[in-house]
């Protein structure tokens, strides 16, 4: 009986400890059962923001509904009919929608990665009103920071020079805003990339320059050296100009400067620098384009070898080559119109497997890299070209259907390299051999009546 009523009042304090925690925080409960048991991102609830009080949230969450409701994409029509049944009470808190700042971040997403204008003009209308409600009181969130790098990134993807320069103008905006006394916008690291790749998606003859532009910029508001990202991202733009490998040459040798500085991990040399790096010879499609991007590969494992790789947050190695480095390699290689890329090709190939037999999982083998060698043998018109990569092309399902590599499932484009080599190879069975491949394609992918461009 004793121990009965010990078990008892233990509950009791249990409840009443819970309930004095759900009282002290409006919608604690609620937002810590979203948090954990909510399987859509859109649903989740930020830990640091609580949700608005029930009217205010109504009245956000009614125009929001309004407007996606007259979206032209049925994807977003269909986030609109969702909202609306928790306006109607038919929804339960598991998949309840909070209006805090990830909710506003997340309907601009809905437009942002589509890559029209009209898109980009949707997020502007959308943070507009943010910021109409915000100063009339109807809704409690402040535009910040991610709402308008939401914006830059909708003018980014729609990769033209008009895109490009609204992204710049927005990005001095948002300098301005930072100025307005209470304001929670600064552009940051992420703006300034999704400026410098705006000029990279859009193709324009002076990008370099403009990503220049927009590195000084940067240099003057931070009073820093780039972060990895931003170098990574001006080298990325300079590809395919004559500047780029020079320019590459600069920013990671200033960069390395800051290492023995010891200014931080953002301030190291990466992979991703470096693959930039192998780019900007692959783009160029000089002769000696193989070989200069592959100097820059063997400087990658030197370097790995004397810092150890330059371990991060989470162990990760910042200087390890991957699999996308070999393959930029190889593409270089490709382009090259070397006499002997295919040699050179297949030496990579042959290099990762050894790697990777060795334990370097982390050196992916796909697709990429596949039809750069393909491309290589297709160029070079060799009668042995359609037989090898035919051999390649058994290898891919093989390893893909056993489960090894899902990365090397081949596709309808892998068919059509293969018959490219057995064409550009003149052999006399040619058209033979480009039947039986067409036909096991069209196995794969009915839809298909003739080999994709």
């Amino acid at each position: 009986m004793i121990v009965k009523s010990k078990l008892v009042l233990v509950v009791w304090l249990y409840c009443m400890t819970t309930a004095a925690a759900f009282m002290a925080t409006p919608f604690g409960g609620v937002q810590e059962l979203c948090k954990k048991t909510s399987t859509t991102r859109l649903y989740r609830v930020d830990p640091k923001t609580l949700p608005l009080p029930w009217p205010k949230e109504e009245k956000a969450l009614k125009w929001v509904i309004d407007y996606v409701s007259e979206s032209e994409y049925p994807s977003i029509k269909r986030t609109a009919r969702k909202m609306q049944r928790q306006l109607d009470g038919k929804v339960n808190y598991k998949t309840k929608f909070f209006v805090d700042a990830e909710f506003f971040n997340r309907v601009l997403s809905m437009w942002s990665r589509r890559g029209h204008p009209d898109c980009a003009k949707h997020c502007e209308r959308i943070v507009a009103k943010m910021e109409e409600m915000y100063k009339d009181g109807s809704c409690g969130v402040c535009p910040e920071t991610q709402h308008y790098n939401t914006i830059l990134k909708a003018w980014s993807k729609t990769r033209s020079v008009e895109g490009a320069q609204n992204v710049q103008k927005w990005l001095t905006k948002m300098w301005e805003m930072s100025e307005e006394e209470g304001s929670k916008v600064t552009p940051n690291i992420a703006s300034y990339v999704t400026a410098v790749l705006a000029w990279d998606n859009a193709a324009s003859p002076d990008r370099g320059k403009r990503a220049d532009e927009i590195l000084e910029d940067y240099r003057a508001r931070h009073k820093e050296p780039p972060h990895v990202f931003l170098a990574s991202a001006v080298v990325s733009t300079w590809a395919g100009l004559k500047e780029g490998p020079g320019k590459a040459q600069l920013l990671v040798d200033e960069l390395w400067k800051c290492y023995e500085q010891e200014k931080g991990i953002g301030y190291t040399p990466d992979i991703g620098l470096y693959t930039a790096w192998m780019k900007t010879w692959s783009k160029l499609e000089q002769e000696d384009s193989g070989e200069k991007a592959e100097a820059v590969l063997r400087e990658v494992w030197r370097q790995n070898e004397i810092h150890g790789g330059i371990k991060g947050r989470m162990g990760y190695l910042y200087l390890y080559p991957s699999g996308h480095s070999y393959s930029t390699v190889i593409e270089a290689w490709a382009r090259s119109g070397h006499p002997d890329a295919t040699e050179n090709c297949m030496r990579l190939w042959e290099e990762v497997w050894a790697r990777r037999e060795k334990g370097n999982a982390g050196l992916t083998v796909d697709d990429y890299m596949i039809h750069a060698i393909m491309d290589a043998f297709a160029k070079s018109k060799k009668p042995e070209a359609g037989p090898r990569m035919e051999e390649i092309l058994r290898l891919m399902w093989d390893k893909y259907r056993r489960g090894n590599d899902l990365t090397m499932e081949p596709s309808a484009q892998t068919y059509a390299k293969v018959a490219m080599c057995y064409k550009n190879g003149g052999a006399p069975d040619a058209d033979k051999h480009m039947a039986r491949l067409k036909k096991e394609m069209k196995h794969y992918w009915p839809k298909l009546e003739d080999f994709p461009e």
